[in-house]
């Protein structure tokens, strides 16, 4: 193996590092050193200790082998390393060169120099760290990710030729109702993509005129799928290079157009039909039938997601279909006892994981109601209604599967039974005097959205608490405390450590040390902007496109909780089949190599985004 201190073409850095601009990417291959590989010469091997490089292959193909996945093809602009390269860890897989092959080798101690000078670097290797967790998750070949793109794609392809004007190419879009415009020479060979962006970026930064032929000012670069990659292929395209809309070809000649919209229906098929029948439930009893099999729809809905995190947001849909449903009953059974219907508009609120839609096969209750202000609220047959009410909706859940909330969070209880001013008024009390039992209380409440009933009370709340922690943001610092009583499960080294106590002794606790500090996160983040979703992912990329956060490091954060997700519900679905109570402990050393290594990337992730957010957050003034 030799050395060639000056690469001179660095092209298979630009693929790899694409978002970087070429002043950089030069830096990078000036420090790189260029290492020619023999056929059949090893880059590292399996259990060899980490190079301090990180790798990119330059010319010819690598092979990666490792135990837990296929054997895997590398092409010129693969970057290898990355893991190694944040956690300092030996290599888990062997990667060998197919024939002569170049590879460039850049030394850590360079990337963390210019780490420090270029913040953008930083974001790239988060992109390749992310990459990296999501190459991880084993690819679902049934159901509908089995299914060939042209099954999905909306055919077919609207298109135009190069000399099109831009007014002609807005006018056809804009009559035929459609988003993108394809471009074709005369072989009809695909050429680019016109979208309404394009237009506008076009019209505003290019000063195109009306007059002006598409292509070279309003036609983009068109990213293609071929016809018969499967669905999972065209998802993780779609997420890898950011695009929402994929050309669907066969030999370059565009067929139809998928976007992002049209996988989401794809998969939503499946959910739809079972919420259906859950909507005909007649009795509490067939709730219940719907609640035991929680976790054959959960097994289904993970084949057929290849994000845990779209798979566990599906679930979460048909729990609240299931408590929804159940409502109805409770309102149709105390109208049958003569006891008429609300008196008051209100709202029906689900808290916790229930509000973000992040419930897994078993859920306790966590709700409350908002009433609505007015002198009928305040007569004391208005306020039986509803404690009755309330009290028949939490007897009920029970029955059908969802256990009382150990805290007594619940719409029941008169401390989560309110009307809108007297919520308001505690959200005031809460953030004038914070205090650590307010913020874990604020953890729990503020994921709160509606499960039944009246939105605009849910609308009207959110918008109080925002006011307040504008005006008094105190609350976010205490919550932010709280958040660092629980840290990722990580030790010197960044090796995985379990916990030493109790029932969690040897086990990893994937929500204490995981998905929790995630999710508490993105919420003090979200409320601090004003952001009012409330599932984790969601306020993530609000807080993106806010400027709050850049889009690499939410990728990886993303990424990390996807693979948190995932091990957890695989674990309740090892636990559900064999009649075990399903917990959130897991025990590292019943983990593949592969699924060690990946959870603790993710613990790593998660230690960062909890380091940054105690020093963005500890300059709040008390």
């Amino acid at each position: 193996m030799t050395s060639i201190a000056d690469p001179t073409s660095p092209q298979s850095l630009v693929i790899a590092f694409r978002e970087l601009p070429p002043e950089i990417l030069t830096e990078i291959a000036r420090h790189a050193d260029l290492l020619i590989l023999p056929a059949g010469q090893p880059l590292f091997t399996a259990g060899q200790p980490y190079r301090k490089a990180l790798f990119v292959l330059h010319t010819g193909q690598l092979e990666s082998h490792h135990p837990d996945q296929p054997v895997m093809l590398l092409q010129p602009g693969t970057v290898l390393g990355v893991n190694n390269y944040f956690e300092s860890t030996p290599y888990i897989s062997t990667v060998t060169a197919l024939g002569d092959a170049q590879v460039y080798a850049i030394p850590e101690v360079a990337l963390r120099e210019l780490e420090q000078r270029h913040p953008v670097l930083l974001e790239a290797l988060n992109r390749l760290l992310a990459e990296r967790l999501r190459s991880r998750a084993t690819q679902p070949v049934t159901g509908v990710w089995a299914l060939p793109a042209r099954t999905v794609m909306k055919a077919p392809l609207a298109i135009c030729s190069p000399t099109t004007t831009v007014r002609q190419a807005f006018t056809i879009m804009n009559r035929r109702r459609i988003g993108s415009l394809g471009v074709v020479d005369d072989q009809q060979q695909l050429l680019g993509l016109i979208t309404f962006v394009t237009l506008a970026e076009g019209m505003i930064s290019k000063n195109v005129q009306p007059n002006d032929c598409v292509i070279g000012t309003v036609c983009g670069a068109a990213h293609s799928i071929s016809f018969d990659a499967p669905m999972w292929k065209v998802q993780g395209e779609q997420a890898r290079l950011g695009a929402k809309y994929l050309v669907v070809t066969e030999d370059r000649k565009p067929l139809g157009i998928i976007s992002q919209t049209d996988v989401l229906y794809a998969l939503m098929a499946y959910q739809r039909s079972v919420i259906a029948q859950i909507g005909d439930a007649t009795h509490f009893s067939e709730l219940r039938v719907f609640f035991e099999r929680l976790g054959r729809i959960a097994h289904e809905l993970r084949e057929n997601n290849r994000s845990a995190g779209m798979a566990v947001r599906a679930l979460s849909e048909v729990h609240l279909a299931i408590q929804r449903r159940c409502i109805d009953l409770v309102l149709a059974a105390i109208q049958q006892e003569g006891k008429g219907g609300p008196p008051v508009p209100y709202a029906f609120l689900i808290m916790g994981s229930g509000g973000r839609k992040e419930m897994i096969i078993r859920t306790d209750q966590d709700n409350g109601i908002i009433l609505a202000d007015g002198p009928l609220t305040e007569a004391p047959e208005t306020r039986r209604w509803f404690m009755e009410f309330c009290d028949h909706v939490n007897h009920r859940l029970d029955e059908i599967g969802y256990e009382w909330c150990t805290g007594d969070i619940m719409a029941r209880n008169p401390d989560f039974h309110k009307t809108l001013n007297e919520w308001q008024q505690q959200i005031s009390n809460i953030t004038e005097l914070p205090n650590e039992k307010r913020a874990r209380w604020s953890t729990i409440f503020f994921d709160f959205e509606t499960l039944y009933g009246d939105d605009s009370l849910t609308v009207a709340l959110r918008s109080h608490l925002f006011e307040e922690l504008r005006r008094k943001p105190r609350l976010l610092r205490s919550m932010v405390e709280d958040d660092a009583t629980g840290g990722p499960a990580l030790g010197l080294f960044n090796r995985l450590v379990p916990a030493s106590d109790g029932e969690r002794k040897g086990k990893i606790d994937l929500k204490r040390n995981g998905t929790r500090i995630l999710a508490d996160t993105a919420r003090i983040y979200a409320l601090s902007e004003g952001i009012s979703a409330t599932n984790t992912g969601d306020r993530l990329s609000a807080l993106v496109h806010q400027g709050r956060l850049d889009n690499a490091f939410v990728d990886s954060i993303l990424a990390a909780y996807d693979e948190l997700l995932d091990l957890t519900l695989a674990h309740q679905l090892r636990q559900a089949s064999q009649g075990q109570v399903l917990d959130k402990l897991i025990d590292p050393e019943e983990l593949t190599p592969l699924e060690g290594e990946s959870l603790r990337m993710a613990m790593r992730v998660i230690k960062r985004l909890q380091s940054r957010i105690q020093g963005e957050f500890g300059t709040l003034m008390l």
